[in-house]
């Protein structure tokens, strides 16, 4: 059994294919970074087995956020994920801890405060802590870039 895991195992989640050459873009990692967010919808939230809801694909943070914060109330914020090149399968951040994270340490430039975000958060789970959800997520051992 090897001491490390595969290169393959350290490939990227998300990845954006050039439609004309199907092959993988060379992107700026750090401009235009893919981000993938699952969103589990409020109104139809399904059962234990399988959740309602729609993905995107966005480019950028600032597009990210930007989208969820027109999305966010429509959605159900703690059991809707995104993952980027470095936030693979099992390491996904809730929408919530992704948001919160943006406000608080000023990624993005926004009128939308951490206030705003518990408020809803609260009004959809309120016997949830929030703190606890976004400090275990943040600190898994990969955190929102």
């Amino acid at each position: 059994m090897p001491l490390h895991k595969p290169v393959e195992a350290f490939k990227s989640v998300v990845q954006f294919i050039n439609p004309n050459t199907n092959q993988f873009e060379d992107i700026d990692m750090v401009e235009s970074k893919p981000y993938l967010i699952l969103m589990t919808d409020v109104d139809n939230p399904g059962d234990d087995e399988c959740h309602e809801g729609r993905w995107i694909s966005i480019r950028g943070r600032d597009g990210a956020f930007g989208y969820l914060e027109g999305e966010c109330m429509g959605i159900d914020i703690i059991h809707s994920y995104i993952m980027t090149g470095h936030i693979h399968l099992g390491e996904e951040v809730s929408v919530y801890s992704f948001m919160r994270h943006c406000i608080e340490s000023k990624k993005v430039q926004t009128n939308f405060t951490v206030d705003d975000l518990d408020a809803y958060a609260s009004d959809l789970y309120p016997e949830l802590d929030l703190n606890l959800i976004y400090n275990k997520e943040i600190n898994k051992g990969v955190g929102v870039k």
